[in-house]
């Protein structure tokens, strides 16, 4: 794992855990600003530097070995347990923890692109029966909302 690949498994642990819950809570741990965690999190190499990951490590020392950090010795977690949080002893297990966390924001994203789509849908079904209603056709050209089965929750 390089730099980027070991900051972004300590961050997507911590927002798993909900021990933060975005980047400006790092920014906040660290005293530095969410751009700064944010460019670090995209790997670009003027931002993580040795001091950043230092600095991260000292913000989140209670959960994250400095060692495994900056050169991936040892394990990722600190060696005590830490509430419930399960214990991450190698690469594999953190990659595991950061595509969960990233299926579970992309699942989360989609999710509100749908109800976004839904709302248009609703919008523009209303355009269409008040446009219809102004015109003098008959009743059986109105749009109606469609039945809801038994089965629809």
């Amino acid at each position: 794992m390089d730099n980027k690949e070991r900051i972004n498994a300590a961050y997507e642990y911590l927002r798993y855990m909900r021990i933060i819950k975005t980047q400006e809570d790092v920014a906040k741990a660290m005293g530095t600003s969410r751009s700064n965690v944010s460019a670090a999190l995209s790997g670009k190499s003027s931002v993580l530097t040795d001091s950043f990951i230092s600095r991260f490590a000292d913000a989140f020392r209670e959960y994250f070995n400095r060692r495994w950090l900056l050169r991936e010795e040892g394990q990722m977690l600190i060696n005590k347990e830490i509430g419930n949080a399960p214990t991450v002893g190698n690469s594999i297990e953190a990659d595991a923890l950061t595509l969960a966390a990233r299926l579970i924001e992309s699942t989360e994203h989609l999710r509100q692109e749908l109800h976004a789509e839904l709302e248009e849908v609703r919008a523009l079904r209303q355009q269409l029966a008040a446009l219809l209603s102004s015109y003098s056709s008959p009743a059986s050209l109105m749009v109606a909302e469609p039945n809801k089965n038994e089965n629809d929750t």
